[in-house]
C-alpha cells in the first residue's frame, strides 16, 4: 500500500490525532483482511494551522497498531507537491 492519504479537520489537535488514529486502524484493519501490508515506517504526519507564530502539534501514537509514534513535520511532499 503506497501513497495514502487521510484529512481530518477540527481546531483541537487531540481531537484530530484521535479522529485520525481510529481512520488509520480501520484502514490497516481492511487492509490486512485482503492481505495486503501496510508499511508503518513509510507513515507521515503534516498539519495545516491558519495562526502564524509558535505551533507545537502533539505526535500521533500509533504504536498500538503496531505502528510508530509520528512526530509532525515541518513540511510535506506528496506526490511531488512540496507543502
Amino acid at each position: 500500500m503506497d501513497d495514502r492519504l487521510f484529512i481530518a479537520q477540527n481546531k483541537s489537535i487531540a481531537v484530530l490525532n484521535l479522529n485520525l488514529f481510529y481512520s488509520y486502524h480501520i484502514m490497516t484493519s481492511i487492509l490486512e483482511r485482503f492481505g495486503l501490508v501496510v508499511e508503518h515506517r513509510k507513515t507521515k504526519i503534516f498539519h495545516f494551522f491558519r495562526l502564524h507564530g509558535m505551533f507545537n502539534p502533539l505526535p500521533l501514537d500509533l504504536s498500538m497498531l503496531g505502528g510508530p509514534i509520528l512526530q509532525p513535520k515541518n513540511s510535506l511532499r506528496y506526490l511531488d507537491f512540496f507543502f
